[in-house]
């Protein structure tokens, strides 16, 4: 069972390097692998295959995320731990979107980890 809300969630980002495009390749060599207890991605970015076995009812055990790119698993962490908030920030910032604004996020050094999750995806 998913301990996921339904819908399950999707990747939020597109990551250079993803394996978005890979999925069905990918999907059969964990069915090859089966069974496992733990899913181990070492290299997170968006997050295809992971939110592709949740949404597919896969993942097994306990899942382990991590990435070497602190911002983005920082991202992760406070859409998990405040989605609310990450979601407030993103709309203030829809509002105000353009250019001169997008420069002045990307250069400010942001204070709660929802700000750091918000601004992660606007500057990315």
């Amino acid at each position: 069972m998913s301990a996921f809300r339904e819908p399950p969630p999707r990747p939020f980002l597109k990551w250079v390097g993803g394996k978005r495009q890979l999925l069905p390749e990918l999907l059969r060599a964990v069915e090859a692998a089966q069974p496992y207890r733990r899913y181990h991605e070492p290299f997170l970015g968006g997050g295809a295959l992971f939110f592709a076995l949740a949404r597919t009812n896969q993942l097994k055990g306990i899942s382990y995320l991590s990435d070497v790119n602190k911002n983005l698993i920082e991202a992760y962490i406070g859409l998990r731990d405040d989605t609310e908030a990450v979601i407030e920030i993103l709309k203030k910032h829809r509002t105000k979107h353009s250019e001169r604004y997008y420069y002045k996020i990307r250069s400010c050094v942001p204070h709660t980890l929802a700000e750091r999750a918000a601004r992660l995806y606007i500057a990315t």
